[in-house]
Formats: C-alpha cells, structure tokens, sequence
C-alpha cells in the first residue's frame, strides 16, 4: 500500500476527502462514490487481480459523522450499522463509533482512488 498512499488536507470537506481517494482499512481498499455506495476491493496476488464488491452504504451526517450500514452481515449479534465519530490528519482518517460496547475503532489510509473496473481513462 505504501506506493499508492497519499497525504490529504485534512480542512477539506469530508465529502471532498471520501470521494476523492480511495482508503485502505487494513484489509481492503474502500472506494465511496456519490451514490453513497462503498466498494470493497482486494488484490490476489498481484494488481492485475482485483476482486470487487460491495462492502456497504453511507451517509455524511455532518463533516464529523458518517453513518454506515455494512452490507450482508445478517448473522445473530453481527453489527451491520455503524455511527463514526471521524476525526482527520494528513495521513488517515480516525473513526471511532463509540454507540456500542466495545467502541469499534478504524483508521482508514488515503490512497490513490481507485477507477470503476469497466471505467475507462479517456
């Protein structure tokens, strides 16, 4: 991940921040597009062989909480909703939804955005 890391304005909106890269959450890459999907992809191996899916929904409730719901967790005393407090430095975002016991805990790392795999750069 280290070649593909980036720095961030932490001023910027969190909009502007979540849109505009991609963040590695220690083990996949999550892309968030305007339709307030979120993709997860891993990589097997190499580049070339990267797997998509969708990981979740989202929804800014304001520039210091996200709102997320994780998409096929539907097993007995699994979370699938999540309300981060998100707290922003040059080198991540730091999201803690302190709403349920234990706390849960995130960083997500900025990397390059990642393009849609059937979007083209032309």
């Amino acid at each position: 991940m280290k070649e593909y890391s980036v720095k961030i304005d932490p001023q910027q909106s969190l909009s502007t921040l979540l849109l505009n890269y991609s963040w590695f959450n220690g083990s996949q890459i999550l892309t968030f597009d305007r339709e307030q999907q979120i993709t997860g992809s891993l990589f097997q191996g190499t580049k070339d062989k990267r797997m998509d899916s969708d990981y979740a929904i989202y929804e800014i409730l304001d520039e210091a909480t996200l709102k997320i719901h994780i998409i096929g967790n539907y097993g007995p005393n699994v979370i699938q909703d999540y309300t981060y407090t998100v707290n922003r430095s040059e080198k991540a975002l730091q999201l803690e939804d302190s709403t349920i016991n234990p706390p849960d805990r995130e960083t997500l790392q900025p990397v390059k955005k990642l393009i849609e795999v059937n979007e083209t750069n032309d």
